[in-house]
């Protein structure tokens, strides 16, 4: 299965206040902490923004990586929706913008957890209660089903957690890697 990086950029940041992909570690924005683990993957990667985020954004990267917001749903479905319109063929290993203590390691577990159990449409970590939507694999042919809801009416929740108990998902437990799924939602 052919596979690129998504890094959602594109969220409200209401708790933070501020832009969380350009926030600063040791000099370098957030975003390009994760966009730096795909490189060193070998992985293709694009970032999923808002309109409003290009210039920024523009100071760091190539405007070709940029998925611009193309559908108003609520949470990162926007992103990840806009991101499957515009490469509906792709199938994506997505992380958020504030994911900054996420390792190669759990993200090539991830993938290796997709290739041994191809027929499912999500490979998404687990902690005890809940799923852990990014990192994860989102399958281009999931992402078909779910925007068909979308357009049927039928999704009723936007929440990853509710698409997920509707879904096809491969529950991986987080295990080892709890420290790479550190929510940092506040400074």
């Amino acid at each position: 299965m052919e596979i690129s990086g998504l890094i959602l950029c594109g969220g409200e940041s209401k708790r933070m206040g501020n832009d969380k992909g350009l926030l600063l570690k040791q000099e370098e924005p957030w975003v390009k902490l994760l966009a730096n683990l795909f490189r060193g993957m070998g992985l293709n990667y694009h970032l999923s923004i808002k309109a409003t985020q290009m210039e920024a954004y523009s100071k760091f990267f190539n405007p070709d990586l940029f998925i611009v917001d193309a559908v108003e749903v609520p949470g990162p479905l926007r992103g990840i929706f806009s991101a499957h319109l515009a490469f509906p063929e792709t199938n994506w290993l997505i992380l958020a913008c504030d994911m900054i203590e996420m390792t190669e390691e759990a993200m090539q577990n991830i993938l290796k957890v997709a290739a041994n159990h191809p027929d499912y449409d999500y490979w998404i970590y687990k902690n005890e209660i809940f799923y852990e939507p990014f990192c994860g694999i989102y399958s281009a042919r999931g992402l078909k089903k779910l925007i068909q809801q979308y357009r049927e009416g039928s999704l009723e929740r936007f929440s990853m957690q509710s698409v997920f108990k509707q879904a096809a998902v491969f529950p991986f437990p987080v295990g080892s890697y709890a420290a790479a799924f550190k929510n940092l939602n506040q400074i």
